[in-house]
């Protein structure tokens, strides 16, 4: 059969996650001074879970637990084994974006 053309295909379909061709700068519009905080701490730790957050942070345990699912959504880090996550190539990009 013939291959779908292009037009055809949504979004949906290719599941284009919500940060696919976001800037730097929209990312770090769309965070929290808390998530960014969640996020360096990620950066520096290397893999973390909502535990180590909430120890290391001082913020309680639902509040971890979504702000790392906000940093997932945009990409900035993975799911791990065990709940924790770690930096994208993204994640590693906007690092960079954040000290430069």
């Amino acid at each position: 059969g013939m291959l779908p053309i292009a037009e055809d295909i949504s979004a949906t379909e290719l599941s284009i996650p919500m940060y696919y061709g976001m800037t730097d700068e929209e990312i770090d519009s769309e965070l929290s001074t808390r998530q960014k905080k969640v996020f360096l701490l990620i950066a520096e730790m290397g893999e973390i879970g909502p535990s180590t957050v909430t120890k290391e942070l001082e913020i309680s345990l639902s509040t971890a637990y979504r702000d790392l699912v906000t940093l997932e959504e945009l990409g900035l880090v993975s799911s791990i084994d065990g709940g924790k996550r770690k930096l994208t190539d993204i994640g590693i990009r906007y690092l960079s974006f954040i000290f430069k």
